[in-house]
């Protein structure tokens, strides 16, 4: 019976020893240093190819905010806390193309109405009309960048591309679009 007693102890001590081995084992692969992820809050931008727009007018929050390629005058619109209460909403829906691309250095203006008994479109089409039209042919670049939807890098590609003999020669230019010749043939002549 001594004998059973024995190898029965020593089959209990055995598996306590594998069952401690196994234990140790499990711990030690349950700390062992798995990489962790980490999330940046912020985005890591290369300003030396970061690209900006300008809005202003009747928003919010006017401002210089950072794009990207697929940026759109509504998101631009968005950055910029919105529109502001006096927005001239009719002037917008008729001229403001919200879903246009934003290009690079792009200046965005957003009209207030009024304080004269004319809406903002009506006294636009009014100078329109007086000749204060600003002409693609002879413009400066201060000039032209005061056309809504045109930044300095575009002004100076207009430049660059004398002589027009019609406002849609502006399809020619590097970076206009239809829709920006849309929202910059309302004010230019040539």
């Amino acid at each position: 019976m001594k004998k059973a007693n024995v190898i029965q102890n020593i089959i209990l001590f055995v598996l306590l020893l594998i069952f401690i081995f196994g234990f140790i084992l499990a711990y030690r692969y349950q700390n062992q240093s798995i990489p962790k992820l980490s999330f940046q809050k912020e985005p890591n931008f290369n300003f030396l190819d970061s690209t900006y727009a300008y809005i202003s007018g009747a928003v919010n929050n006017p401002g210089v905010y950072q794009i990207n390629n697929s940026t759109r005058i509504i998101d631009l619109i968005t950055l910029a806390k919105g529109f502001s209460e006096n927005t001239d909403q009719n002037f917008v829906a008729e001229q403001i193309n919200l879903s246009a691309h934003v290009e690079d250095e792009e200046h965005i203006f957003i009209p207030a109405y009024s304080d004269s008994s004319d809406t903002q479109s009506d006294s636009l089409q009014t100078e329109a009309k007086d000749n204060d039209l600003i002409s693609i042919n002879n413009a400066s670049l201060s000039d032209l960048i005061q056309i809504s939807g045109v930044g300095p890098s575009t002004a100076q590609k207009i430049i660059d591309n004398r002589p027009y003999s019609a406002i849609e020669d502006l399809l020619n230019v590097p970076g206009i679009g239809q829709a920006t010749l849309n929202k910059v043939s309302p004010y230019v002549s040539l």
